[in-house]
């Protein structure tokens, strides 16, 4: 197997890099976040998400999606775990924005776990991840990984240096949005806009759970 040395996966890491700066959804959900819970649940739900990328960069690094083919029993139940945890945080979202904030007070160190996981199962849910992560690997590493036929590098040294910087970009970037977001004068604005925006963050995870589990 040849080994993908680190002027490939240095190519990866730079088509990631352009990858962050395409608008997407990260920001909607971030702001939600700081509707909600203020700067310190926004860094959180940035973190999630961070550790959600760095999760499938080293995913498919490591050709792992081949589990996929093998092991359909365990994907179907990954599926449904991830899917449940969605529709979970879904329903919580939209009882928040019905009935305010002050019917759903949960403590501080709570709410910012929480936020860290549900940034992290967002972003393992995505199988857009799935399609870009196996597609940048192949065109970053060339023949090297084509020719293992799975889309696995075999240099872990290379891998582990690979995900810690996909890691760190993605909290940067996510981060300084959540920053942003968490400011002084972006609070007023955004505590105007909290039900409006809980309410549609509780609508996306429903329907993401709802598709994961078969029910959409």
């Amino acid at each position: 197997m040849a080994t993908a040395n680190l002027d490939h996966l240095a190519l990866v890491f730079v088509l990631f890099l352009l990858h962050l700066l395409v608008p997407g959804p990260n920001m909607f959900y971030i702001c939600a976040c700081a509707a909600r819970g203020g700067r310190h649940e926004a860094l959180c739900f940035a973190a999630g998400t961070s550790l959600g990328t760095a999760a499938w960069a080293a995913f498919t690094a490591m050709g792992l999606n081949a589990l996929f083919d093998e092991l359909p029993r365990l994907v179907a139940l990954l599926q449904w775990a991830v899917g449940g945890l969605l529709f979970f945080f879904g329903a919580q979202a939209i009882r928040s924005a019905w009935f305010g904030s002050k019917s759903c007070a949960v403590r501080p160190g709570r709410r910012g776990r929480r936020a860290v996981l549900q940034g992290l199962v967002l972003t393992v849910a995505n199988v857009n991840e799935l399609v870009f992560w196996s597609a940048v690997l192949v065109l970053g590493a060339g023949s090297g990984v084509a020719a293992t036929g799975t889309g696995a590098l075999d240099d872990p040294v290379s891998i582990s240096l690979f995900v810690v910087a996909v890691g760190a970009a993605a909290f940067a970037f996510d981060g300084a949005l959540a920053w942003l977001a968490g400011s002084r004068s972006m609070a007023g604005p955004l505590m105007r806009l909290r039900p409006a925006l809980e309410f549609a963050l509780g609508i996306v995870f429903c329907a993401g759970g709802g598709l994961l589990l078969g029910l959409l």
